[in-house]
């Protein structure tokens, strides 16, 4: 997986900023891989200035497009093959401004030499993604190990994301109850006296063995109730049953027939 603990912060991304340019530069001048030096007319120090700023143009392109994905990671997960789409289109913007720089120094069309520079950055950079990207996963592969005494703790309910990463410990007994909404569940718990909520991605039915191990049970679609904290079941006029907790402030949960019994059991 490319998505491991260093993602939350933009420090990671300077490994981007810094490894692609100087790559290029030094692939370039060590190998001219597909004859770039010559295209260019680099085949002298001197003449290295088109290098340059081809290297200078990745630098700018990736700066941004980092910053976005900084800020987009942010917000939401994303998940492997998002991110390699994202490396995928970084290349691709910055091939196209490569030919239009080379076009604008040049007397023949942009479209003629957009090919050449989109067989440039993705031949050359493909490298130092794939060694980057190498490096991500050999550190999330190390972090189920570290978290393995963790993991010897009984009694706790361990929350993972839809990737498996561990996102919340919790004593089950503090659970009140977990609501689906859209792609992410809300587990709803107490600490010192007050509710608290925690979103994760991930969905009811990935849980549902986590849940049930440790005494939280489905009670509707979209719930999961711990029946410790419930106080009484009860029917309303048009015979919806609801579960009400021992924590006025806490909404009735919604129990649908298919779980009654076995929710009433428990009580």
């Amino acid at each position: 997986m490319l998505k491991i603990n260093i993602r939350k912060g933009f420090a990671p991304h300077v490994i981007y900023l810094t490894v692609l340019p100087l790559f290029f530069i030094g692939f370039c001048l060590a190998y001219n891989p597909f004859g770039i030096m010559d295209f260019y007319d680099c085949t002298s120090l001197p003449n290295l200035g088109d290098i340059a700023i081809l290297a200078s143009i990745i630098l700018v392109t990736l700066t941004f497009s980092r910053l976005f994905f900084w800020l987009v990671r942010s917000k939401k997960e994303l998940i492997w093959w998002q991110c390699i789409c994202w490396g995928f289109a970084e290349v691709l913007v910055a091939s196209a401004f490569m030919a239009l720089y080379t076009s604008l120094n040049s007397t023949h069309d942009y479209l003629l030499y957009l090919p050449e520079c989109v067989k440039f950055a993705f031949m050359i950079l493909v490298y130092p993604y794939l060694i980057i990207a190498a490096v991500n996963i050999l550190l999330y592969s190390v972090e189920p190990e570290s978290q393995s005494s963790e993991e010897n703790t009984a009694g706790l309910v361990r929350f993972y994301d839809e990737h498996g990463k561990l996102k919340l410990v919790i004593n089950p007994a503090s659970i009140l109850f977990i609501k689906a909404e859209d792609n992410y569940i809300i587990i709803n718990y107490l600490e010192s006296g007050s509710i608290k909520r925690y979103e994760l991605r991930n969905s009811m039915r990935s849980i549902e063995e986590t849940a049930t191990c440790h005494g939280i049970y489905r009670c509707q679609r979209s719930y999961y109730v711990n029946p410790r904290h419930v106080k009484v079941l009860r029917k309303d006029k048009e015979g919806y049953i609801f579960a009400e907790l021992d924590l006025a402030e806490v909404p009735s949960i919604p129990v649908s027939k298919k779980y009654y019994q076995a929710i009433s059991a428990l009580l």
